[in-house]
């Protein structure tokens, strides 16, 4: 009994890509370090001061945990030096602004929608509506530079790396299209657009080579009219 290899081969891609999987989550792996370091600035939103003796000082809190916002700078000033390299316009810093699933999935209270939020309603992706909710009160918040200071670092498996190179180097530039078809993905790892739109127009000469000359003809000529029959073609009497 014959053996179908490309069974066998999709097999092993499978398997190499679930082990490739694993290695990846176990390289996520992080240890703690003490003392931490120091990596550059944050900035950060705060209640201001006035925004704390408010009566709604808490809820305040509970909204910005959501809708807070940071940026990383390896300068207190936030700013580009003298000579960059390039021009670097600074935009202001505004807050998060909520979609309708985070709201659901914080389940906060429908009453802070009319308080704190204005709604927005834009078109998204399929022509379907989109419903986001800003935060009107800005006044209650302000921005504050901290030290940013980094408390864990990536663990170093070089036996997890190697045998991550040993794995992308089986599954090869091929492999990795066939991966995609066998998984359901929509991306195909290919050349460039003009690579591929000339094999696609050699596929297309082949398969006219294949089914006869006459078909040829007809997919080189503009209108149906102007067919005439390959001297390949020999009629039998009826």
């Amino acid at each position: 009994m014959l053996k179908n290899h490309h069974t066998e081969r999709d097999k092993l891609l499978l398997k190499l890509s679930r082990e490739q999987r694993s290695l990846y989550v176990a390289r996520q792996q992080k240890v703690k370090i003490d003392p931490p370091i120091q990596r550059g600035w944050v900035r950060r939103w705060r209640l201001t001061p006035r925004a704390q003796l408010r009566q709604d000082a808490a809820e305040l809190s509970t909204l910005l945990s959501a809708l807070n916002s940071e940026r990383f700078f390896w300068r207190r000033n936030f700013r580009r030096g003298k000579h960059a390299r390039r021009r670097w316009h600074e935009t202001s810093q505004e807050l998060r602004v909520l979609h309708e699933w985070e709201w659901v999935r914080l389940g906060w209270s429908e009453a802070w929608k009319e308080r704190y939020f204005r709604l927005h309603m834009t078109t998204g992706w399929g022509g379907r509506w989109a419903v986001t909710y800003s935060f009107i009160r800005e006044d209650c918040f302000e921005l504050y530079t901290d030290r940013h200071f980094i408390t864990e670092l990536p663990l170093l498996q070089p036996e997890v790396e190697s045998r991550l190179e040993e794995i992308e180097a089986a599954i090869g530039f091929d492999g990795q299209n066939r991966l995609n078809h066998l998984t359901g993905g929509r991306y195909r790892h290919g050349p460039d657009d003009r690579q591929r739109y000339r094999e696609c127009l050699d596929r297309h000469r082949i398969r006219l080579a294949l089914l006869g000359d006459w078909e040829a003809e007809r997919a080189r000529s503009d209108t149906p009219f102007s067919l005439s029959l390959p001297s390949s073609i020999c009629l039998l009497p009826a």
